[in-house]
């Protein structure tokens, strides 16, 4: 478990590359006594090997199969009846399927409720792919778990989790957090009787199903904001009773937005105003998703105020954002999401899109090596027949 940690598998994923190449460099070398066609088999034979074993090593993360493959949906089971939500629902939701191993002494059938199982059904889960997790999203995790904050943000890799790479499983549903992660079903072997007023029995069967009646849409427009610096204290924050989400976000530092004045501003002048913290009037909004996709999010927003539009998604700064088709800033907001200030009454459309700069750069740099590369070939080859 401690060799899962990112920093190893960063380390072995620049090594492995190179010790392949010296490899095959040394295996084309034994094979330089041998007649040219063979030789040329046997190199091409290991390069089809290695490319399906490459291939049959990625469907691991990226899968090929039917979803049935993966496992069977039982008429009127948790699984579909999760689709039928998800068919019906305006909005994206997540889920967070949970089990223990046993109660007492009867040992549990947890196999409907393991992490990643909705994973190919596209049903989204709180904690999840076992992947690299953020460490915010772990520490969030980490502290609804444990309710100790001396245990954030910590060095070591805490075994609070059978798999460090997957926040899973949490038993702590009650959490607001959970609520402002957008969890709207629980999902437990049927054994398990979840007793709480946030949350009311929707379905029994394989597993049992239990709908978040305090969970948070995806999106929302706030007109508040509190300053928390420190991450730690952020998270702690989050789950205060005193922390109302619908009225307040929380930003890491003064939220810097795009002036909204119109006229051509002198060189000395600042080009941005900061958003006033204090409304009186509760905002009204209405959003509607028109476009959810992996790599681009559109939204509809009406709202009668003006205010920040908080979206439930972990976005970095590949994620870029348009406001009624003009670039814009999206910041940082409750430590794991992020929010675009829309400046007044109105109707928005929104789009966040992913555009990874240095990879285009890389890619730029990549193509104009190949055709350099083309060129040399075709002096060399004009200037060897010469």
């Amino acid at each position: 478990k401690q060799m899962q940690h990112f920093r190893f598998i960063e380390i072995y994923s620049f090594c492995v590359p190179f010790l392949a190449g010296m490899g095959f460099q040394l295996l084309t070398g034994l094979l330089s006594g041998l007649n040219t066609k063979v030789r040329n088999i046997m190199v091409l034979l290991l390069i089809v090997l290695t490319s399906f074993d490459l291939m049959f090593y990625s469907s691991y993360f990226i899968s090929w199969n039917a979803r049935s493959d993966y496992k069977k949906i039982y008429k009127s089971g948790a699984i579909e009846y999760l689709l039928t939500q998800k068919q019906a629902s305006k909005e994206p939701f997540r889920v967070l399927p949970f089990s223990v191993s046993g109660v007492g002494d009867t040992k549990l059938k947890v196999n409907v409720s393991q992490p990643n199982i909705l994973m190919p059904f596209e049903l989204e889960e709180v904690s999840g792919y076992s992947s690299f997790v953020p460490k915010d999203i772990y520490s969030l995790f980490v502290y609804v778990q444990t309710k100790d904050p001396s245990k954030l943000y910590s060095k070591e890799i805490l075994n609070l989790f059978e798999n460090p790479n997957i926040p899973y499983p949490i038993f702590n549903f009650k959490s607001k957090i959970l609520d402002l992660l957008n969890v709207k079903y629980f999902m437990v072997p049927s054994i398990i009787t979840l007793q709480a007023e946030k949350v009311r029995k929707v379905f029994g069967g394989d597993a049992a199903i239990y709908e978040n009646l305090n969970c948070l849409p995806r999106a929302f427009v706030v007109n508040n904001y509190k300053i928390i610096e420190d991450s730690k204290e952020t998270i702690v924050y989050l789950d205060s009773e005193i922390f109302n989400p619908r009225k307040t976000v929380i930003f890491m530092s003064e939220p810097v937005i795009a002036s909204t004045k119109g006229a051509k501003q002198s060189p000395n002048e600042s080009r941005y105003e900061i958003a006033s913290s204090a409304h009186s009037v509760p905002p009204r909004n209405d959003i509607e998703f028109l476009e959810y996709k992996a790599e681009s999010i559109k939204l509809s927003v009406k709202t009668n105020q003006a205010g920040f539009l908080v979206l439930g998604h972990n976005l970095n700064n590949n994620w870029k954002v348009k406001v009624n088709g003009k670039k814009d800033m999206h910041v940082q907001a409750n430590l794991v999401q992020r929010a675009v200030y829309l400046p007044g009454k109105g109707d928005y459309i929104v789009k966040f899109y992913y555009f990874p700069k240095l990879f285009m750069i890389g890619l730029g740099l990549s193509l104009v090596g190949i055709i350099i590369l083309i060129m040399l070939a075709a002096i060399l080859k004009i200037k060897s027949k010469k």
